[in-house]
């Protein structure tokens, strides 16, 4: 009886209809975390739970979706607005607070995500335009991600798992087929294995999974592109290629052509809070790197971001995935330009994520570069005026395809996370803060003339437009090799609000300070944050009562400006002024953060300073709060891992010695669950398609 209970429940959670619920405008999405009852065993099992999810869907006439990615405990639910058999939101919305098993619930609110690609409005015929110059550009050999000697040493990527979080992925495409992540049966080796193979071992029986791969929207395991939208869904499979196109000799190949890929199937019309989370959270332990190549808005007026589901799976990921080592986060910094700062952007500016932002074939900012002091680095995107990016492409009449015109951070994003890859499987070991640390350390500087480089104290150079420069995939894979990972990250924040006792107007400019003496164990800095919060309604300032955050209350929130100064003098600039953003709705609780005091001590006075750029000065400054990030290495380890890193990059070999295992799966346990899960036919189907696998694997590599 317990097995067939366990079925029914499985099966209840895995036949959810959905396609084409996601575009209709009478839906309403819930998103809920149900309790965890320490008293009783039963009530904190996932079948109990599910159990209990399934009864509140038949309690208040809801569909349950299924569960929320990998958030424990969180479910989603779904209704038309008219099903609810006579009770408002309002009264729904009660019901389910007053319910004995419910933790935390929320109405799902539809988000706008934009992807980050530049349209190029003409073609670029010319016969000597080359057609993969970010990867090896033979007239100019120093504008390049300098990875051909990567490949030279046999590192392609091998072992580790892309997963692209776009609008789908046409898998299919002949450049990616062969290393789409389409079998369970040799997920626990990662080896080289022939999807179509598998599924025809097992085609009677068992369709062979898409292992890191799923589609939020329509709540299936194939994350192919709507065919509804050739024109504007080819967008995911584009950023696939550039990390993980094969070698072939069709198209082009991929910065880690040996890597494997899934695809996560989000953007097509608006999304949500929990989809979000889910698509941040979908198989931890198979995906390596999630490449991120959209955001909020880039219009120079919204302020948006991963709202709190989204910021729980990110969390979740670079805390539990990748057996603990963390999950990667590889983000586009934005195409919002000079109107725009990517700090406004809370995917850019999150400590867990890598922001890339993008340059042109000769190290220019391109028209759309963001400004952003969270920036970490840079690579190619190509843009109208120069010369774009070469990949893979969605053609609905044949599921396939290439194209000569990728262009923005959409492009710069996975070219970064491909680097990513090759770094890992050179030293899987790596955390996701020793990513960051290995890009900040190994990244070129470009145009050095600019004045708007700075060097801190501790010795790391940052940009506002290239971070800490142009990302080099031959730097970093050595760098990597030797690696001695850093100590476990550490933070520590302000107890209480930091600013003047009541009320401050901003006339120009007003400096508030704190004096820091003691910090915990964050002995050198990585990242700052500093939390803001701002509102104007009607003409009257309001003050809402926001925990732990600045308030700074203002009528046009596009006239302020905010810096913080790092008590070794360093100053970031947080926030710039936008002309066009005349909100009065404020920062609702917005974090700002930087990277420019990386490797510096956090000990001694800072300084957040708020200028008024507009002619209204009706400014009003109360309260900010501070939050540092770093770990127990002293200045003096920061400065020995700085003089490694620049022999390293002089050095034409690569050596390694890092203590990470050969085999890059014999790390601390933490993996999902086993991919055998109780069905007897998905156990022979791994068994004969792992031993036909073994006779054909030499064919691909």
């Amino acid at each position: 009886m317990l097995l067939l209970r366990q079925i029914v429940v499985l099966v209840l959670l895995s036949s959810w209809p959905i396609a084409s619920l996601s575009k209709e405008s009478n839906v309403q999405w819930w998103a809920v975390q149900l309790k965890e009852d320490s008293n009783r065993i039963k009530a904190t099992s996932v079948e109990y739970l599910d159990k209990v999810a399934i009864d509140i869907a038949s309690q208040y006439s809801l569909k349950l979706y299924g569960r929320i990615g990998e958030l424990a405990n969180y479910y989603l639910y779904y209704s038309s607005v008219d099903s609810h058999a006579g009770h408002s939101v309002l009264q729904l919305n009660q019901k389910l607070q007053n319910h004995p098993f419910i933790q935390w619930h929320q109405l799902q609110e539809n988000l706008v995500r934009h992807k980050r690609q530049v349209e190029s409005p003409i073609n670029f015929p010319d016969p000597f335009y080359p057609d993969q110059w970010h990867l090896h550009n033979l007239r100019d050999p120093n504008h390049d991600i300098n990875v051909t000697n990567v490949w030279n040493h046999n590192i392609t990527g091998k072992d580790v798992v892309v997963a692209i979080i776009d609008d789908g992925v046409q898998w299919k495409n002949e450049d990616l087929v062969d290393n789409y992540v389409c079998s369970v049966a040799l997920h626990f080796l990662r080896s080289s294995y022939n999807c179509s193979l598998a599924r025809t071992t097992c085609s009677q029986n068992y369709e062979a999974e898409p292992k890191g791969s799923w589609d939020v929207i329509d709540n299936d395991d194939d994350p192919v592109p709507a065919f509804a939208y050739p024109q504007t869904n080819y967008h995911g499979t584009r950023c696939a290629g550039v990390a993980s196109a094969v070698t072939n000799q069709y198209c082009g190949v991929g910065v880690a052509y040996g890597s494997k890929f899934s695809a996560i199937r989000l953007l097509d019309t608006t999304t949500t809070d929990a989809k979000e989370s889910a698509a941040f959270s979908t198989k931890s332990q198979t995906n390596d790197i999630y490449s991120c190549s959209w955001g909020p808005l880039d219009d120079g007026k919204t302020v948006d971001g991963p709202r709190e589901l989204t910021k729980k799976a990110i969390l979740a990921g670079v805390t539990n995935g990748r057996k603990k080592l963390g999950n990667i986060f590889v983000v586009a910094a934005g195409n919002g330009g000079t109107l725009d700062d990517c700090n406004y952007d809370g995917f850019a500016n999150s400590v867990y994520t890598l922001t890339i932002g993008a340059v042109t074939e000769n190290l220019s900012p391109t028209p759309y570069s963001e400004p952003c002091s969270a920036m970490h680095a840079v690579a190619f995107g190509g843009s109208s005026g120069s010369a774009s990016i070469t990949t893979t492409d969605w053609k609905s009449d044949r599921n396939s395809g290439c194209t000569r015109s990728f262009t923005g951070t959409s492009a710069a994003a996975p070219m970064a996370a491909g680097i990513v890859a090759l770094m890992l499987s050179t030293n899987f070991c790596l955390t996701w803060r020793d990513v960051q640390y290995i890009i900040a350390l190994s990244s070129v500087k470009i145009r050095a003339n600019d004045n708007r480089w700075m060097t801190n104290t501790a010795g790391f150079h940052h940009h506002p437009l290239f971070g800490f420069g142009l990302i080099s995939a031959w730097n970093a894979v050595k760098l990597a090799a030797t690696w001695e990972n850093l100590p476990p990250s550490q933070q520590w924040q302000s107890d209480n609000y930091i600013g003047d006792s009541g009320h401050v107007l901003i006339n120009n400019t007003h400096t508030s300070s704190v004096n820091v003496n003691f910090t915990g164990l964050v002995y050198t800095l990585e990242h700052v944050v500093v939390s803001v919060s701002e509102k104007y309604v009607n003409g009257k300032i309001v003050s809402p009562n926001y925990n732990n955050q600045v308030h700074l209350e203002h009528s046009f929130r596009g006239n302020i400006e905010i810096y913080i100064r790092c008590p070794s003098g360093i100053e970031a600039k947080l926030a710039s002024s936008r002309t066009t953003d005349n909100s009065r709705e404020g920062f609702n609780n917005w974090e700002f953060s930087t990277v420019r005091c990386w490797g510096e001590s956090p000990y001694g006075l800072w300084e957040l300073r708020i200028v008024d750029t507009g002619s209204r000065k009706d400014g009003v400054l109360k309260s900010w709060f501070l939050r540092l990030f770093g770990s127990t290495m002293l200045t003096s380890d920061v400065a020995r891992k700085i003089r490694i890193a620049q022999e390293v990059s002089t050095s034409d070999s690569l050596q390694f010695n890092s203590e990470c295992p050969l085999n890059p799966r014999n790390v601390t346990d933490g993996a999902e669950t086993s991919i055998y899960q109780g069905n007897p036919l998905n156990l022979m189907c791994i068994v004969v398609s792992y031993l036909l696998s073994r006779f054909v694997a030499d064919s691909y590599y």
